[in-house]
């Protein structure tokens, strides 16, 4: 209070002074926070206008009071300031960066520093550094879909610290700590080697350099990107080198956000399967009058969201959820115990200490590794074991849907893949063996076992992670099409690798009945409806597509017209020309051209065909290989199968413009087929034939029989007896 009251007495002295005298105890305009990344005063002087930190005015060079300097481009600290105590820094407009889409400001000084390494090789001139930087802002833009790069500065073996979201913006390095935190990461893997001393010494020096300008707290910690996290960042050697800064915080400590609540948790554990572990946490309040909310969470690795697995409140409840039901429970003050552990159990919890409007909350962090070996040994204890995560746990269906199951996995990037086995099960209680091969992916390909070959199918896909060094990282996706009841159940999905363990995620899948619509023909010109009333009966009844069985038109809008043909019946085996054609308002619009087939019961559709001119032209599920576009927008089948019978719908689209029309065919596979089928006509042209033959044949042979009769009785008697 004595200091402010001094700058403001000293404000006073000149009119100049007091109007930069701030209601915040400070001097200077009362500038709003302004949109674009701000700058900061530094005190160069002894001006009491810059005895404080306080924000830069919104003109470039300017700055709140007299003889300040000035760093409002981009927050960054140029080199030799502050006595030389600041590295190099490489400013973003210097190693070519793009715009940030996303701006969110930290609150200084951060009390955390987190240390983290990159994906690929080391860089050892400006020139090559910035080449890498801009490939981890395109990386993080681009594909993680974030609004910038990712971590606050890069350091390079060149000895100079590039700048990447600087120190007033929060960084998306480190989840959960992110607003509390500057990332600095070493651009290189350092598994098994360390960053040279040019690369150390910069950023020592950066962090000393936060700490002189305010940014860092005098008192903070230094922790590696592992101690937040299920992961192997910032890498063995510089993860080894981290502890030897000072400020390195073990994983048993004390964290205590605003000095209310103490948290002690302990270190990191590992568990074979089917053991049980004791997740150590106790806490200490001002007072031990209050009953606090204690709290366990779990991430969910690589789907970053978190789960509640227990709640207590002395006198009112003690809870376990979900899958920790009946295996967990406190003991003593905050610790958990969880019995039963599956591999499913790995991952970061969080011990929370809650008492809302008093003292705030706390929290420690705990990281459980339950690591599933072969069953040939224990094999080698790495740090790296494989990793696979649901993305959702409970999925729901109906009979006759189609429905996918996607599993996030990773595995080391050292491990090859012909010693990675990716595979689906479906579990069976009570059954021997406990669980069915779905499907599963070798190095050699993926296949699908008994009646999943012809109903299912298992895909990979590249996934984007923040750990790229450390984990190659997929998207695992069974396809199961045709649901039946039957396929409800738990599926598990595990990643296997030789000599490093496995790991499992399950899905749970919930299939719903449909009502049995029979099936029945329609005239040409109308395809059959079906619908369920409330209480799950189902009616179908024909409906006529058009006025008339000619090519018709249909115009939604009048803004777009389709004409497509006649109801089409073709033999398996043989190809089908389904004609459709358009007309827009203006030759210069590309439609986008789609074919669509009913799932006849179950009332849905699927996607046959899509085409845009000039960009894709692809079939899908069971058409690709099959199905071709032909002149405007006809679809050609060819090898039909009677799978292949059903209402076709040929949907041109102009979004925004013209909007959408759409036109109808039935197709009819099938042996006999319908009264238009040419087979048809021949099998009954060739029954009528026969028929006619065969009713002449008779004819002649009784009037033969009838004129022999006759005949015969009007012979002599002898001869009757000679004939005898």
């Amino acid at each position: 209070m004595a200091t402010n009251g001094l700058i403001f007495l000293l404000c006073l002295l000149s009119y100049a002074a007091a109007q930069r005298w701030r209601g915040d105890g400070r001097c200077g305009p009362n500038y709003p926070a302004p949109s674009a990344t701000p700058g900061e005063c530094n005190p160069a002087s002894a001006d009491p206008c810059c005895s404080e930190w306080g924000w830069c005015g919104h003109e470039t060079g300017h700055c709140d009071c007299a003889l300040c300097v000035d760093y409002s481009a981009g927050g960054s600290v140029p080199a030799g300031s502050l006595s030389g105590s600041c590295p190099r820094i490489v400013t973003r407009s210097e190693w070519g960066a793009r715009s940030s889409n996303w701006v969110q400001y930290i609150s200084r000084p951060v009390p955390k520093v987190v240390i983290h390494h990159s994906t690929g090789g080391t860089c050892s001139d400006q020139a090559s550094c910035s080449a890498k930087v801009r490939g981890f802002q395109n990386y993080h833009m681009d594909s993680n879909g974030w609004g910038d790069i990712g971590y606050n500065f890069l350091v390079g073996n060149d000895g100079n610290v590039y700048e990447g979201r600087g120190w007033d913006q929060v960084g998306a390095h480190a989840y959960g700590q992110n607003h509390v935190s500057i990332g600095i990461c070493f651009i290189g893997e350092f598994t098994n080697q360390k960053p040279n001393s040019a690369a150390i010494r910069a950023a020592k020096n950066l962090i000393s350099c936060g700490i002189s300008l305010g940014k860092i707290s005098s008192t903070y910690s230094l922790y590696g990107h592992r101690d937040m996290g299920s992961t192997a960042c910032p890498g063995n050697q510089l993860y080894d080198d981290i502890k030897t800064w000072g400020r390195y915080v073990f994983c048993v400590g004390t964290i205590v956000p605003g000095g209310q609540i103490h948290v002690t948790v302990g270190q990191r554990q590992h568990v074979p399967p089917g053991g049980s572990v004791i997740l150590p946490c106790n806490y200490s309040l001002p007072s031990d009058d209050v009953r606090p909310l204690v709290s366990w969470w779990k991430d969910r690795g690589l789907v970053l969201t978190r789960r509640i697995v227990y709640e207590h409140r002395a006198g009112q409840y003690s809870k376990a959820y979900d899958e920790w039901e009946g295996r967990a429970v406190l003991l003593r003050q905050a610790s958990l115990q969880i019995t039963n552990l599956t591999t499913n159990d790995t991952g970061k919890y969080e011990c929370e200490i809650r008492v809302p409007l008093q003292y705030g909350a706390a929290r420690g962090f705990i990281n459980l590794d339950v690591r599933g070996f072969p069953e040939k040994g224990e094999g080698t204890a790495v740090d790296l074991y494989p990793q696979i995560e649901a993305v959702r746990s409970d999925l729901n269906t109906t009979v006759g849907e189609t429905v996918e199951m996607e599993f996030l996995y990773g595995v080391p990037v050292n491990s090859s893949e012909r010693d990675v086995v990716k595979t689906i099960y479906k579990l069976k209680h009570g059954h021997t063996p406990p669980r069915e091969n779905v499907c599963e992916i070798l190095s050699k390909g993926s296949n699908c076992s008994g009646q999943y070959q012809t109903r299912a199918r298992l895909e990979e896909k590249a996934w984007d992670s923040d750990d790229q060094s450390s984990f190659r990282r997929g998207l695992l996706v069974l396809t199961l099409e045709n649901v039946v009841l039957s396929d409800e159940a738990v599926y598990e999905g595990e990643v296997r690798v030789e000599r490093r363990g496995y790991n499992q995620s399950r899905v749970s899948i919930t299939v719903a009945d449909v009502p049995w619509c029979p099936y029945r023909s329609c005239p040409d010109g109308e395809w059959l409806e079906c619908q369920t009333d409330t209480d799950m009966v189902c009616s179908c009844s024909c409906r006529p597509e058009c006025t008339t069985c000619a090519p018709c038109t249909v115009v939604p809008g009048g803004q777009i017209h389709v004409t497509v043909g006649q109801r089409q019946h073709v033999p398996p085996g043989g190809s089908v020309i389904l004609p459709c054609n358009y007309s827009l308002p203006s030759d210069d619009v590309r439609p986008l051209v789609s074919w669509w087939k009913d799932r006849g019961l179950v009332l849905t559709r699927r996607i046959v065909y899509e085409h845009r001119a000039g960009q894709y032209s692809k079939a899908y599920d069971e058409w690709e290989g099959r199905a071709v576009l032909l002149r405007q927008a006809s679809l050609q089948i060819s090898n039909l199968t009677t799978n292949d019978t059903g209402k076709y719908e040929c949907e041109i689209r102009v979004p925004l413009q013209y909007g959408a029309a759409r036109g109808f065919i039935n197709l009819d596979v099938s042996v006999y087929g319908g009264k238009n089928n040419p087979l048809g006509k021949l099998q009954t042209g060739f029954i009528a034939g026969g028929g006619v033959v065969f009713i002449l044949a008779t004819a002649a042979i009784l009037t033969r029989m009838l004129r022999n009769r006759k005949m015969n009785t009007s012979a002599p008697k002898y001869d009757r007896q000679v004939n005898m």
